[in-house]
């Protein structure tokens, strides 16, 4: 090889590698020289940092909505998040909603009563939805038995006939 060739293949090795270092310096703006390593130990960073970087999360697993506040917002949390080792992203945590403002109901009756209905009772207790209580529907009494007091009993001919009047009363009223 000519020495003319060996000098011009010198200098554009020394123009590369003082390029990288250039790119390097300007990048992270910070010397190029550290550990007496002449700035091959922050291309070797720079190397790494691109090829070890942190994926960005592009899918996630979320906790079921909270139930909407009254200032017309709810919110979840993230159980889980892909890739593996990711990190960042765009998870929707919370979100506009309409509240509905609770309404009040008053109680029919006493919790735990009983009223005869007929020849059965209904007993008082919450049966639906609201927090409200309302009466059951009716619970028949055997054939042999009628409903006095909100109870079955057995039938007595013996009886005052006060318990016929009572239960006639209570059919009237819709008890």
């Amino acid at each position: 090889m000519k020495t003319s060739t060996i000098i011009f293949v010198s200098l554009l090795v020394l123009v590369i590698i003082g390029g990288i270092f250039f790119y390097v310096y300007t990048k992270e703006n910070k010397p190029i020289v550290q550990n007496n390593n002449s700035g091959l130990d922050k291309i070797e960073t720079a190397i790494n940092n691109k090829i070890h970087s942190t994926p960005t999360c592009t899918s996630f697993t979320y906790s079921s909505w909270s139930s909407c506040s009254s200032n017309g917002h709810q919110s979840r949390t993230i159980i889980s998040s892909s890739p593996t080792g990711c990190s960042g992203g765009n998870p929707i945590l919370s979100q506009i909603c309409n509240y509905v403002t609770p309404t009040q109901c008053i109680n029919e009756c006493s919790s735990g009563s009983k009223t005869c209905v007929g020849n059965g009772y209904k007993t008082c207790g919450n049966y639906d939805s609201d927090t409200c209580l309302e009466w059951s529907s009716v619970t028949s009494c055997p054939s042999s038995q009628t409903c006095s007091n909100g109870q079955c009993i057995t039938s007595t001919s013996t009886g005052s006939g006060m318990d016929a009047i009572e239960n006639a009363i209570n059919q009237k009223l819709g008890r």
